[in-house]
């Protein structure tokens, strides 16, 4: 079978730990990254099926890397964590379409019912 690539892009080790820690790591492979210049890297690199990224990553903005994304692929689904609760932030996350916006801290349940409800996509295009 093969597992889906995540991207999980956070300068705090609390939120990839958690985040790790709800992975089914048979289905899911993680990649991470703690800097925006990394996680961009990883992004143009790897062949990454959905990415977590917390806006406050040092380097740039995640926002300065959604269109970016939204060029390297348009469909790839988004979660993106941020203490940032400004609707113009919220607005320019929801252009990518499939994106789910988490704030700080992060509700894993949320988390865990957006993978559930993206895993069965994610699957089908492997």
């Amino acid at each position: 079978m093969n597992r889906i690539t995540i991207l999980i892009a956070s300068n705090d080790e609390t939120i990839i730990e958690s985040i790790a820690n709800i992975l089914d790591k048979e289905q899911f492979r993680p990649v991470y990254s703690n800097k925006a210049s990394e996680a961009l890297l990883k992004i143009l690199d790897v062949n990454l099926d959905l990415l977590i990224l917390d806006i406050d990553l040092p380097g740039m903005s995640v926002l300065e890397i959604l269109p970016i994304i939204k060029k390297v692929n348009q469909d790839m689904p988004l979660v993106v964590i941020s203490s940032d609760d400004s609707f113009k932030t919220g607005q320019e996350i929801a252009r990518l379409g499939r994106s789910l916006y988490l704030m700080k801290p992060i509700a894993i349940d949320r988390l865990q019912t957006f993978l559930n409800y993206i895993k069965p996509t994610l699957s089908t295009l492997k």
